[in-house]
């Protein structure tokens, strides 16, 4: 058995996306150079969402030529 929780294995699984992560100046005691949260996370897949539906929509208009003037 490894020790972890499968709580904490998602957890780590979810600060692999996370965009937002702050940078130091110096080493975490981790070893890690960039500090990672699940908040970075939850806000990095929400602004994929958002920028994706975005496209979608705009890609939409552009082929039923909704927004053109000639």
């Amino acid at each position: 058995m490894s020790g972890k929780s499968s709580c904490s294995k998602v957890k780590e699984k979810a600060l692999v996306i996370d965009s937002f992560g702050t940078p130091f100046s110096f080493m975490l005691p981790n070893g890690q150079k960039m500090y990672k949260s699940l908040v970075g996370s939850i806000m990095t897949v929400l602004t994929v969402a958002a920028v994706a539906t975005y496209g979608i929509y705009k890609w939409q208009i552009l082929f039923d030529r909704e927004e053109t003037t000639v």
